[in-house]
């Protein structure tokens, strides 16, 4: 293999992406007696590789595995490099650990919890590893080898579009600029210098989404320098033709640039070529017809991309946003990292008062618990508030109205397929969707959209009956499955309750909190139906009485402790649960195999598979994926609560808790009957 004993050898493996779907890049590093394979990357990625991962893997020397990038996808192709190891190793971030599950069954594991010195790889070659702050992605790892000024920066510092194949320095440079806009705003050389204690002597930067770029420090703070030019217009019309050339071509940008009336600037040099005339004439007209053009002819996928520097740009110039840009701003402006509010003009009635963060709620920018971080509307506590005081107006419309509950299908799987960046890019543009298709209806704020937990979405109309939310669900789930905006065809399925059913179905002296309940719960219900019949489908009724379901529904205990099994299990029996028992995660596995409960109870510390391993692989199954999963264990740490949000776990108590607590949340999540 020709390893020089004080000079590692690194071998690049590459895919690259589909779309504007990141490439994969996996880095083996040969020195000394030790070979080290740097994020091994998904299934299919190092399936297509094995046969030259098998001649740089040798036995003489001992196998290394560095999980850098965090993602479910990070740990599903090791299992290929199995047969491979002698006594093989993984290091990873603890964080990182719990979405690994069984595949680090087989090796040895080193789970990062603070910084390391590193492993040496020969006598004068050293990996040493920098852990990123909380912000910097969860459980997330750089490496740095100093003999040869290689950064293996993982997720960060990745490329994104067909502008990093080419060999035009312009647009392989903004295709790692769409990256980080896209995937990792918050990261800057200043924060990778700090992981490692100082300035480090980078010769070249080796992403694990992208290809090899030479230069080092230097390169980053170039790549993430915007200059501004003499005319402001021109500057900004060119800034944005560099990232659309990156994302979808120089000869598709130039298309739109074309169909605009805009000119087409040169990729190098910009306008500068042009007569100064034409750069001076240049200016909001034509940045205008531009953004309606972009808005016409790009998809989902490229506008996320496009618009963090349209707005950079924009704010810089003085140019103006419309709408939709404007409320993108805004949003973009909460999520975690991202850079300050970039102004836009200020919401409008028309927009709804839960279109801006804060919704009237809460002051803008400062929505803080209110606000939803990934899509920026807001959340199912501002609902709940929301539909309560409709409730208790006292008036005659107080029962009227419907509730369309949206669930996007299939966010597991592509979480498992593409990583967790895509899910979330996906809610990020089902929302999205749904924003504009609320503006363009509602009046007066008749229509408000929210976020609820998990890929789940409410859209309420506050006057008509439950058969027009009927058909404004079946538009919105059109509109979503119709839309090319996906990597890949995304659908949601939908359940409507009527305001008026769930007050016909309480008690007269019920108070608000409880007709919102009851609303939620005949809402779920039929959102699960609506699931159940084979996904992308409306459910506005019940035509065998499900909205009351709650009796009937199978819930999984999977837990030692025989007492506690006992009361528990009496409990949900009286409620009208048929309740099914695992005394370990193996087991558990064997009962789901056979029958589907309608929800999950695991304790942490089951024997054989632990809660978080069996979450997942659930997750890993299409059809075992979305079964509502609710943790309970003694130790609710907030080491133990992160590894539970990393895996999707969205419900978790700490024992001793309330069986009514429990009951009550079973009923929620299985669409049951409150007690």
């Amino acid at each position: 293999m020709g390893v020089v004993a004080d000079q590692p050898v690194i071998h690049h493996l590459y895919s690259a992406g589909r779309e504007l779907n990141p490439p994969f890049s996996t880095y083996v590093v040969a020195a000394g007696t030790r070979t080290v394979v740097i994020d091994p990357g998904p299934d299919w990625h190092v399936r297509d590789h094995l046969e030259r991962l098998r001649q740089w893997i040798t036995p003489e020397c001992r196998l290394v595995v560095i999980i850098q990038s965090p993602g479910p996808e990070a740990c599903s192709g090791l299992h290929h490099l199995t047969p491979l190891a002698t006594g093989g190793t993984v290091v990873l971030h603890w964080k990182a650990a719990a979405l690994a599950g069984a595949a680090l069954e087989p090796w040895k594991t080193q789970e990062l919890t603070t910084q390391s010195a590193g492993i040496a790889l020969s006598d004068n070659s050293r990996l040493v590893f920098g852990l990123t702050s909380p912000r910097g992605g969860p459980g997330a790892l750089m490496s740095f080898e100093r003999s040869t000024g290689t950064l293996f920066s993982g997720p960060f510092f990745g490329s994104l579009g067909p502008g990093q194949e080419t060999g035009v320095p312009a647009l392989r440079h903004e295709s790692v600029r769409a990256y980080r806009d896209v995937f990792t705003p918050h990261i800057d050389v200043d924060l990778v210098e700090s992981l490692f204690g100082g300035p480090l002597a980078i010769n070249q930067i080796a992403p694990s989404h992208g290809r090899i770029a030479v230069g080092g420090a230097s390169l980053i703070r170039t790549l993430f320098h915007d200059e501004g030019g003499r005319n402001p217009a021109a500057s900004a019309l060119y800034r944005i033709y560099l990232r659309a050339a990156a994302l979808i071509g120089p000869s598709a940008a130039s298309g739109i640039y074309q169909a605009a009336g805009v000119p087409v600037p040169e990729v190098e040099a910009g306008y500068s070529a042009f007569p100064e005339t034409l750069r001076a004439s240049l200016g909001e007209p034509h940045w205008t017809r531009l953004l309606a053009s972009f808005a016409q002819w790009l998809s989902g996928s490229a506008r996320t991309a496009l618009y963090p520097v349209v707005v950079r740009v924009a704010t810089r110039a003085g140019l103006p946003l419309p709408r939709d840009l404007a409320r993108f701003a805004r949003a973009a402006a909460i999520r975690p990292g991202a850079p300050a509010d970039t102004g836009g003009p200020a919401p409008t009635a028309a927009d709804g008062a839960d279109a801006r963060p804060g919704g009237g709620d809460a002051k803008p920018g400062g929505a803080g618990d209110l606000a939803d971080p990934l899509t920026g509307l807001m959340n199912e506590t501002v609902c709940r508030q929301r539909l309560a005081g409709q409730f208790g107006s006292g008036d005659d419309q107080s029962g009227r109205g419907a509730v369309v509950f949206l669930g996007v299908d299939s966010i597991p799987r592509i979480n498992a397929t593409y990583g967790r960046s895509a899910g979330d890019e996906a809610l990020y543009t089902v929302g999205y969707l749904l924003r504009n298709f609320q503006s363009a209806r509602s009046r007066r704020g008749t229509h408000r959209l929210y976020r609820l937990s998990g890929p789940m979405f409410a859209y309420i109309l506050s006057s008509g009956a439950a058969a027009e939310g009927a058909e404004i669900a079946e538009q919105l789930r059109r509109s979503v499955s119709e839309s090319a905006m996906f990597l890949e065809q995304l659908t949601v399925s939908a359940g409507v309750a009527g305001l008026e059913e769930a007050l016909s179905g309480s008690d007269p002296r019920a108070e608000p909190v409880d007709l919102v309940q009851a609303t939620f719960r005949i809402g779920l219900g039929r959102l699960q139906v609506a699931r159940q019949s084979g996904a992308n489908t409306v459910c506005a009724s019940d035509p065998e009485g499900v909205a009351g379901r709650g009796a009937g529904s199978t819930v999984l205990i999977a837990d030692p402790d025989a007492p506690y099994l006992e009361m528990l299990t009496r409990q949900l029996e009286e409620r009208g649960f048929t309740v099914l028992l695992a005394r370990d995660g193996s087991e558990a596995i064997r009962i789901v195999e056979q029958i589907v409960p309608d929800a999950i109870v695991a304790e942490v510390m089951l024997p054989k598979r632990n809660g978080f391993t069996l979450r997942e692989e659930l997750r890993h199954d299409a059809r075992l994926s979305q079964i509502p999963f609710v943790l309970v264990s003694h130790r609710k740490t907030d080491e133990v609560v992160l590894k539970a949000s990393l895996l999707g776990i969205v419900h978790f108590l700490a024992k001793p808790f309330s069986l009514v607590e429990l009951t009550g949340l079973l009923h929620n999540l299985t669409g049951g009957n409150q007690p």
